[in-house]
């Protein structure tokens, strides 16, 4: 089931169309921001986080960013490589991206 959370955002219509949806006193229309879950798993951890973000893509890009980081962090460490399954869901849909960092002394 799709998660949504209220938000309110300023609308281009007038003031006072008295919409279920609008602080009568504001003039303001509120809208539904879509709530996403972003998991990275591997062999060794999973990392959970979830929130409001304007669309899938965004939601895609910021949990594909943090997976990257924590390639990054894990490389540095001294691991040669660090792969994980990144899932972005919010609730009705679901994407899978595979993300994959790695060095390797070149001889």
């Amino acid at each position: 089931m799709r998660s949504w959370h209220s938000s309110c955002a300023v609308s281009r219509l007038p003031a006072n169309l008295r919409l279920a949806s609008e602080p009568a006193c504001h003039g303001v229309r509120c809208v539904g921001v879509p709530t996403f879950l972003m998991t990275v798993v591997n062999e060794d951890f999973l990392a959970e986080n979830e929130e409001e973000l304007s669309d899938a893509a965004a939601a895609a890009e910021q949990a594909i960013k943090g997976a990257l980081a924590m390639g990054a962090e894990q490389v540095l460490a001294g691991k040669r490589f660090f792969g994980a399954e990144v899932v972005v869901s919010d609730g009705n849909s679901r994407e899978r991206f595979l993300v994959a960092v790695g060095a390797s002394p070149i001889k």
